[in-house]
């Protein structure tokens, strides 16, 4: 099944970016109409590039010149050529002519653009230069150079020596389109198609200074909008990609802050690049006065870059999906792939100067990652749902949009060859580029005037290739909406799933089948349930059964199909799960034909059962078998006899069923779960109760006794837990206080908590101030009730007050901790087990031990679950923190000393979950 991100809700959608709110369509139409324009002029800059380089600038390799301080200088002699009349290293390049024709002055690389325009191939080229001599004067000297020859294999040299830059440009275009187009409202995604367009600015700039006005100006300011838009656009996609990252949330408005610099540098570069490339010489006087702005600017662009990857690098490490991550981790290779140019971007504009040509090198390959990353991610790891719009949408656009292009193709070179000696005679001298125009409009007028043409041909086009495609996504759509509705249903949604693929495919038979196993846990309505359980029971678990089928009658079909009734059943050993295997481990489709000599019909004869060919050869006459699969697991599988048509099934048909059987698949196991879910959702509701019950066993609240303060609390690690503490009258002054802890947790320990419980109140009131026989009689009681293997700790005491005294047993519980204070220090006693715990040995004697108290002792009674309390680093919170802790608290009330310890506990374990149950017993003499 393709990601649940290409299926968009009807009605209202929602705000790109995942935040809810309206999606307006004017903003779709404005989004597509400014993604398209920015593809097209990329496109006719491109197209006029190549047309520029290849025809209006031959390379010559006897002369090279470049611009120096504001003059074109030679760096290379000309080779072939005398001393005297060649030219020089050194030499100022002032004028270039050729005979008959104007001088063409040179004061920036505009007109250098102007002299190739203006080549005369076969003419002599002279060229006026400004030289010094031997004393150091200059003076001007007319240098005439040979007649330029160009041919094809020139040509074909600067073709291919653009290729690689026109590959990484048509592929960042196509991307930019399927992505952009396709999602629109997406902002994450359209952010991702501006990316890619602005990457393009990297490979065709700087070269079009050949273009005629305007058509120079427009290509050179779409370039300075592209290339200052990059790091822009790049920081947007990093924010909003896949989800708005926390950075966004806290900065909404540094998306818009970074577009608006985009638009502001890109108008600051062109201001400049216009001065220096119409007149260098006015460049140099002036741009040391600008040179720190310039800088500035600079340093906020790759700012930009960095501010985005950073967010994108969070996102990464902080994305809980593990499919999430890996695409996030491909998009961030292909990202950094960006840097390598921001260093040399930042050291042109700063320290100026060429870089090695190993890292030049480094560099273009660096920029290739990131493409090949990005169309990686979206084709294999189904990033923005490409797949689909590539599988369902591409082949119609090629014969519907594809087919005006080709003729907009055809009409443009007819007119081109055609007509074009005529235009350019009326065109004179600049006649490519007015040539050029006035058949691109000619070409869009011819190509508008035919759309009526187009819509009668390519109707019966779509008729004729489309029309089965068009229902099978037709009957996808119509069963996605059935899967959906009748989730709750499973008994309904196989019946509509035989009678869909029926009434379009129409075979013979059409049956689905499902493990036994699998269909008792679904939730069917009570008299299919008794049914299918029924069938099931007698079956086994691992029979494949069949309460959904749909015949033909003998009528329509030409034959006597099977009469036997529902449930069909098919062995779990039958060997069509063998045939369902295949190398890569996924289940694969079953071909039953036996006009196929590649089917599975002739093993499925020598292999099958008596019983498999009844049902599927005699019974149904299956054709196709696919697999209902949950991962490398077939569940069940839709059987499918011969078509009405007697056609074999396409491989159209086979990827249509596959779509649909893992839909199904995918739905009932949907509401497995949801039953699932349900019965655990009453099971929590039982656990609940039990919680409700276990927490009315604990004391509401302290029996009030003159002169002592005490309350406890309990925190069980589950719903329910195995600790226990209790409060026991033994007249007015006296009170028992307890504090237990079952082995193990969960509802098992809430039990033996329970019954222990009733045997300490029974033992207290049969053996009264006997603490040794009260605990003897608790631990034979405990014997007799316990499982094997369950056990107890248990402190228990008796709190005198006007006699100032604790009697107390101690089984094997944590030594409680009397907190004495006395001239101005702080003791502590520590209460020793008096014997081993309970619910071991029937037989085994408890020894009683006696504390005087004293006003403001404190006693602290805990359980371990205190003590071994972890943090996330694995420390236990222990007894020397508890230790240290209470002496602080001693002048507070009881309940308050309890609350504060549990609050440290808390504050320690952080978010560590809790292991054990945690209860804590606190009582202060007054």
């Amino acid at each position: 099944m393709e990601p649940a991100i290409i299926a968009e809700p009807q009605g209202k959608e929602p705000e790109p970016g995942g935040r809810g709110g309206t999606y307006r369509p004017s903003s779709r139409k404005i989004r597509l109409a400014l993604l398209l324009l920015l593809a097209a002029g990329i496109c006719l800059t491109e197209a006029g590039l190549i047309y520029y380089l290849c025809i209006f600038n031959p390379a010559d390799p006897r002369v090279s010149a470049s611009w120096k301080n504001g003059a074109l200088v030679v760096t290379k002699d000309l080779k072939g050529l005398p001393p005297s009349g060649g030219l020089h290293v050194k030499d100022q390049i002032v004028a270039a002519w050729y005979t008959d024709a104007d001088k063409i002055f040179f004061h920036g690389r505009f007109d250098n653009g102007r002299a190739a325009r203006a080549l005369q191939p076969g003419k002599p080229l002279h060229i006026t230069v400004l030289r010094r001599n031997a004393e150091g004067r200059e003076h001007e000297v007319d240098v005439t150079l040979p007649p330029v020859q160009p041919g094809p294999a020139h040509i074909l040299s600067r073709l291919a020596n653009m290729a690689p830059n026109l590959i990484i440009l048509l592929a960042c275009i196509l991307a930019s389109l399927l992505i952009g187009l396709s999602r629109p409202e997406d902002e994450g995604a359209y952010a991702a198609s501006l990316l890619f367009l602005c990457f393009t600015s990297l490979h065709w700039g700087g070269s079009q200074y050949l273009f005629p006005s305007p058509f120079r100006d427009l290509s050179l300011w779409l370039w300075f909008i592209l290339e200052a838009s990059l790091t822009p656009a790049l920081l947007w996609f990093c924010l909003r990609f896949p989800s708005p990252s926390p950075l966004d949330v806290r900065l909404p408005w540094l998306k818009r802050v970074g577009v608006a610099f985009g638009f502001v540098f890109a108008v600051w570069n062109g201001i400049l690049w216009y001065i220096q490339e119409t007149d260098a010489s006015i460049y140099i006087q002036y741009v040391d006065s600008v040179r720190a702005a310039d800088w500035g600017l600079d340093l906020i662009f790759c700012l930009l870059a960095v501010v985005g990857l950073a967010a994108l690098v969070r996102k990464t490490a902080t994305s809980r999906s593990p499919d999430e991550r890996r695409r996030l981790v491909i998009l961030l290779c292909g990202i950094l792939g960006l840097f390598p140019w921001l260093l040399t971007f930042l050291h042109t504009v700063t320290v100026g100067g060429s870089t090695p040509l190993a890292w030049n090198i480094f560099v273009v390959l660096a920029e290739v990652l990131f493409p090949v990353c990005f169309i990686y991610a979206v084709l294999k790891h189904r990033v923005f749902g490409i797949r689909v719009f590539l599988r369902r949408g591409l082949k119609f656009a090629l014969l519907s949009k594809g087919f005006l292009t080709l003729e907009g193709a055809a009409i443009f070179m007819g007119l081109y060859y055609a007509a074009g000696p005529s235009v350019g005679r009326i065109a004179g001298e600049d006649g490519g580029g007015v040539m050029a125009v006035a058949i691109a409009g000619i070409t869009v007028a011819s190509v508008l005037g035919i759309r009526k043409v187009n819509g009668r041909v390519l109707h019966p086009i779509e008729r004729r290739f489309f029309r089965e495609a068009y229902d099978a996504r037709q009957v996808l759509t119509s069963l996605t909406v059935n899967l959906r509705r009748l989730v709750g249903d499973p008994d309904a949604l196989a019946a509509a799933v035989v009678d869909s693929v029926s009434g379009t495919l129409h075979p013979a038979a059409t049956a689905v089948f499902l493990r036994a196993g699998i269909a008792a846990n679904l939730p069917f309505s009570r008299e299919r349930s008794l049914t299918v359980r029924r069938a099931t029971s007698e079956a086994g678990a691992s029979t494949f059964v069949s309460f959904w089928r749909r015949r033909l009658t003998a009528k329509e079909s030409g034959a006597d199909l099977d009469p036997r009734p529902l449930p069909l059943l098919l062995s779990g050993s039958s060997s069509v799960l063998a045939m369902f295997s295949r190398e890569d481990g996924a289940p694969g489709l079953v071909n039953l034909d036996p006009k196929d000599p590649q089917s599975h019909a002739g093993l499925l004869d020598e292999t099958g059962s008596a019983e498999e060919k009844a049902l599927l050869q005699d019974g149904l006459r299956a054709r196709l078998l696919i697999p209902l699969s949950a991962g490398r697991e077939v569940v069940g599988f839709l059987a499918l006899g011969e078509k009405l048509s007697e056609e074999p099934y396409s491989r159209e048909d086979e990827e249509l069923l596959l779509a649909l059987t893992q839909q199904m698949a995918d739905t009932l196991d949907h509401a497995r779960l949801l039953h699932q879910s349900e019965e655990q959702a009453q099971l929590r509701r039982e656990v609940e109760i039990a919680q409700q019950v276990q927490q009315n066993l604990l004391p509401r609240r302290p029996i009030p006794v003159p002169g002592l303060e005490y309350d406890a609390a309990c925190k069980p690690a589950r719903y329910v837990g195995g600790d226990y503490y209790d409060f026991i009258r033994r007249g007015d002054a006296r009170v028992g206080l307890a504090l237990g802890d079952i082995s193990g947790k969960g509802v098992s320990a809430a039990l033996l908590m329970a019954s222990l419980q009733a045997t300490l109140r029974e033992q207290a009131d049969v053996h009264g101030e006997n603490l040794k026989a009260f605990m003897a009689g608790v631990n034979r009681r405990l014997c007799e009730s316990a499982s094997e293997g369950r056990f107890s700790t248990l402190f228990y005491g008796v709190i005198d007050v006007p006699a100032k005294t604790l009697v107390y047993v101690n089984a094997g519980h944590n030594p409680p901790m009397l907190f004495r204070t006395a001239g101005g220090e702080t003791e502590v006693l520590r209460l020793d087990p008096t014997g081993a715990i309970i619910g071991f040995f029937p037989e085994q004697t408890f020894g009683q031990r006696q504390v005087a108290l004293q006003p403001r002792d404190v006693l602290v009674i805990f359980s371990d679950g205190v003590t071994e309390a972890m943090n996330e680093g694995g420390e236990f919170f222990e007894e020397e923190r508890l230790e240290a802790l209470v002496p602080s608290l001693l002048g507070l009330p009881a309940a308050a000393i309890r609350d504060r310890i549990l609050e440290e506990v808390s504050r320690f374990a952080g978010t560590a979950p809790q292991a054990d149950d945690i209860t804590l017993l606190v009582a202060r003499v007054l």
